[in-house]
């Protein structure tokens, strides 16, 4: 199997990672064989934009270039007993485009959807080694997947590691960050590619000159709405006290909005 690697320094978007979602296009039918998965697609700078180092001191075009390189190993290595081309067959794909170990984002993205400084991009996955849900009509299990671990570059101050993100709100699309990833071999109905298994992920600061504004025109909720009404301390008594028989918080809640 090929090595774990970690990508360069990049942009998450359509992020995924707390929730498994089916693959699947608008209106094709989820069955029993499909399994949901945890992903994103990872936005990659040209070589010329990338920053020098990470904090590491490892160049961003050399974590680029050793993705190129394990791709291929990945590719030439393919058992064509098992679905795969053997050296000679994968280069030519390669030659011949069907296979995309970085795919431009112009051959299948709008690239009016993302910012213009980006060149390239993958979109790694994984299913994970999660508890199983019984199949429809009691056909084998669905997978439901692991979610991948979730990191910030700041450090516990008792163990020196970086500190793990549970907060969705804080890895949203439009995020920097790194990710490690593995690349394998598919050939689906004789279509050759090559894909990245998704294993972890950190959340970064932007590099200089870069902003972390979200893709997604998300906002924070509390910006979107205003307080229009002053809080008072007779309100504040209505909500604390004891609801009446055969009531609930929820109902005094209503009552005092007016419900």
């Amino acid at each position: 199997m090929a090595e774990v690697l970690v990508t360069p320094l990049g942009r998450l978007s359509y992020v995924n990672f707390f929730s498994a979602r089916y693959n699947k296009k608008r209106g094709e039918e989820v069955t029993w064989k499909d399994r949901p998965r945890y992903g994103c697609t990872f936005l990659i700078l040209p070589p010329a934009k990338m920053i020098t180092v990470d904090a590491k001191g490892t160049k961003d075009k050399d974590r680029l270039m050793a993705m190129l390189a394990a791709a291929q190993k990945v590719g030439r290595e393919a058992d064509p007993k098992r679905g795969g081309l053997g050296a000679e067959g994968f280069d030519r794909a390669v030659k011949a485009k069907k296979v995309n170990l970085f795919k431009a984002i112009a051959d299948e993205l709008d690239p009016s959807n993302y910012p213009s400084e980006f060149e390239y991009f993958i979109r790694p996955w994984t299913y994970g080694l999660g508890a199983a849900a019984a199949g429809p009509g009691g056909n084998p299990p669905v997978k439901i997947g692991a979610p991948p671990g979730i990191l910030s570059e700041y450090k516990d101050k008792e163990t020196g590691k970086p500190i793990p993100i549970t907060d969705a709100n804080k890895v949203f699309s439009g995020a920097w960050g790194r990710l490690s990833v593995t690349p394998f071999f598919t050939n689906v109905e004789g279509n050759p590619s090559i894909s990245w298994q998704l294993h972890n992920v950190q959340i970064c600061m932007p590099p200089d000159g870069y902003s972390a504004d979200r893709l997604d025109n998300r906002v924070e909720v509390s910006d979107e709405f205003d307080a229009t009404r002053e809080l008072e301390a007779a309100d504040l008594a209505a909500m604390s006290s004891v609801a009446p028989a055969g009531g609930n918080d929820a109902d005094e809640l209503a009552k005092l909005l007016g419900g």
